[in-house]
């Protein structure tokens, strides 16, 4: 038996609703957030350079989780405004001085309370937000000649050896690819946005196993979510199994990498 609470999905449902599943598969793994890879202090200043952050600069973090991409920020920017639909996210926020979080399901309501903001990052959601609301939000909130930021981050272990063996076995647990236009490009496209600029940024990594079997719980979406969570005695003995032969020291080598595509309105 699934553990209390799990989201389950009825396709004939006729009250399935994906962007609200979307908030409540979030919500079942907020508590986990924490354990995503970071978003690195070179990134935040290679964003700041591109886009001329000053302390006059409002932003807005759209879908924004716990606020990673907002704390980040929050030492380039004048104001930000943080905006997720689940509202354990926003009970699992991290605390910046000059960041206002917001309980909003962006695709369903105009988001009055954020006002106008110079530019718009979203980070590894912009394939939650629908088209409609994403031209809303730009035509309401974005002022003429602001960017939208698509932000990305991962950890990927050094060894093709320890990542294969990992990913084999989340997909025994039930985990599949994202997919989706990840990146944007598309639906921007669809909104008269291209891009223009882009950033990436890699560097090595070494986080213990504990860590990184956390990671693996804060991206247990649906099916993954069933089986990790349900039978996680089951998952974490099997997790330690595959990982043993790849531990150096208690450490696990790896690699972070955070990426940025910018896009501007189309001239």
């Amino acid at each position: 038996m699934a553990e209390p609470g799990t989201l389950t999905i009825d396709v004939d449902d006729p009250d399935y609703d994906p962007a609200r599943e979307a908030i409540e598969s979030h919500s079942l793994i907020a508590k986990f957030y924490k354990y995503r890879p970071p978003y690195t202090r070179a990134y935040f200043d290679a964003l700041a350079e591109r886009l001329s952050l000053t302390r006059d600069s409002t932003v807005l973090d759209l879908c924004c989780g716990r606020g990673d991409l907002a704390a980040g920020l929050g030492a380039h920017v004048g104001q930000i405004q943080a905006v997720d639909g689940a509202p354990e996210m926003i009970e699992h926020a991290i605390p910046v001085e000059n960041a206002k979080y917001h309980v909003a399901d962006v695709n369903r309501a105009p988001l009055d309370a954020v006002g106008r903001i110079d530019h718009i990052f979203v980070g590894a959601a912009i394939h939650w937000v629908e088209r409609e609301a994403l031209t809303r939000i730009i035509t309401q909130n974005l002022v003429p000649g602001g960017a939208i930021v698509v932000a990305h981050r991962n950890l990927t272990l050094a060894s093709n050896a320890a990542q294969n063996a990992l990913t084999q076995l989340n997909r025994q647990f039930g985990d599949r690819p994202v997919t989706g236009d990840m990146q944007g490009t598309a639906k921007l496209r669809a909104c008269g946005f291209g891009q223009v600029d882009g950033i990436q940024l890699a560097q090595p990594a070494a986080c213990e196993p504990g860590f990184l079997f956390m990671y693996q719980l804060s991206k247990a979406y649906y099916a993954f979510y069933d089986n990790a969570l349900g039978r996680r005695a089951e998952y974490e003995r099997a997790f330690n199994e595959a990982m043993a032969p790849h531990t150096q020291d208690g450490r696990i080598p790896a690699r972070i990498a955070n990426w940025a595509w910018i896009y501007r309105a189309a001239p």
